[in-house]
């Protein structure tokens, strides 16, 4: 998928302040918009309940049921979005667009049932007012059909609309949450509806942007499927490192003293999940500039080197070929980490001494916060590595690496 990539770069070397910014900016939504607005509409929705005074209890119980969608809707589609990921790419290469959007229905279709079927189970026995279950439910199943449509908005270039998306979408909680608040609907369901209905906004202008870019007809809803079969490997190696992302919060639910109850309905951690929080946000740069530099250096020589052994190039070549790709390799990782390195540590002491204290005078978290920082880092570099392994199909090796990071998690 490094043609994102190119086009993202034409923007930010652009000499214009308007396209660099612009550029950036929707690297951002692209590579990491659902984790970014939820994260964010947390903070925010929090800290205005703060302010009018609301209960701990009520508090408690949005960020509790934001936090169950946010955390277990990226796990469930996280393997869906890898083989969509593989599969779009494949469908571009040999210039066959019929069968991209019709997937993406297939695709959220399989996501939905599974994601569905255990929200169900989840939701349908906790003792919460059924207005609250159905919007708390609604949220998790619009965040699993954002992370798959993701995976196709990075296959065409209205980026713009893609930062739109997300900017209307956080107007449109915000807008209906206070409209909520007016009409006498209590706190909780209010905060629920006006995320549901922003995430709903969301959703329907991602579709404007892919419907402008692909068609419905002429293709198969479930030409998607033989992928599943075929790179199963890599469903797993995308829901095994994410569920390792979050497995040690899930432990801290279920075992830790900071472990609390909210609702008789979900278990969290606050303490320990909000320094997760930050420590996720803490990725995005390397996010960013592994879209924007290091896969597209990489895919320039990868693709030069792939083209020798299809067209027959000669053994001379193809050990040039191969030098100038590892040495590519090297100096992207050694930039990438440098400057994340950098970024996590001056996160590390902006939120020691600036943005912790401002969001919460917790010593636990804030002390939490430091180490998750530097875990997040390692474990996403980690993870960018495997992303080089999976270009030369290095599957079976990718999954056992995965597969050991969860379980040492």
């Amino acid at each position: 998928m490094a043609g994102i990539g190119f086009e993202l770069r034409k923007l930010i070397r652009d000499n214009t302040l308007n396209n660099r910014f612009w550029g950036y900016t929707s690297a951002v939504f692209i590579t990491s918009g659902p984790m970014l607005i939820s994260i964010l509409q947390l903070i925010i929705i929090d800290n205005a309940l703060k302010s009018f005074n609301i209960p701990a209890e009520d508090r408690n119980l949005v960020k509790a049921s934001l936090l169950y969608a946010y955390v277990f809707s990226m796990i469930i589609s996280s393997g869906f979005v890898m083989v969509s990921s593989r599969f779009i790419a494949d469908k571009i290469f040999v210039r066959d667009l019929d069968d991209i959007l019709p997937s993406l229905l297939g695709v959220i279709s399989l996501a939905l049932i599974c994601g569905g079927l255990l929200g169900l189970g989840f939701y349908i026995p906790s003792p919460l007012p059924l207005i609250q279950k159905y919007l708390a439910y609604m949220i998790y199943m619009s965040l699993i059909i954002i992370y798959i449509m993701m995976a196709y908005i990075s296959a065409i270039k209205s980026y713009n609309l893609v930062v739109l998306s997300f900017g209307m979408g956080t107007v449109a909680t915000l807008t209906m949450t206070v409209i909520f608040v007016n009409s006498k609907i209590d706190i909780v369901t209010s905060a629920l509806g006006g995320i549901a209905a922003g995430y709903l906004v969301n959703i329907a202008i991602l579709m404007v942007a892919l419907m402008r870019s692909f068609s419905f007809s002429g293709g198969s809803v479930f030409s998607v499927i033989p992928y599943l079969k075929q790179h199963h490997k890599l469903f797993f190696t995308n829901l095994f490192f994410t569920t390792g992302l979050f497995i040690h919060n899930i432990i801290f639910w279920k075992y830790s003293s900071l472990s609390a109850y909210v609702g008789n309905t979900f278990l969290h951690a606050p303490q320990y999940d909000v320094a997760t929080f930050f420590a996720v946000l803490g990725t995005i740069p390397a996010s960013v500039l592994f879209v924007t530099r290091f896969e597209t250096a990489f895919y320039e020589k990868y693709r030069e080197f792939c083209g020798l052994i299809v067209y027959g190039g000669s053994l001379k070549d193809l050990m040039v070929a191969k030098d100038k790709m590892l040495e590519v390799l090297r100096q992207e990782f050694a930039f990438l980490f440098e400057i994340q390195l950098a970024i996590t540590i001056i996160f590390i002491v902006l939120s020691l001494y600036i943005i912790a204290p401002i969001y919460t005078n917790d010593k636990v978290t804030i002390g939490i916060y430091s180490f998750l920082a530097i875990g997040f880092f390692m474990s996403y570099a980690s993870f960018l590595m495997m992303i080089i392994l999976v270009y030369f199909d290095i599957q079976s090796v990718t999954l056992i690496i995965v597969t050991s990071f969860l379980a040492l998690t």
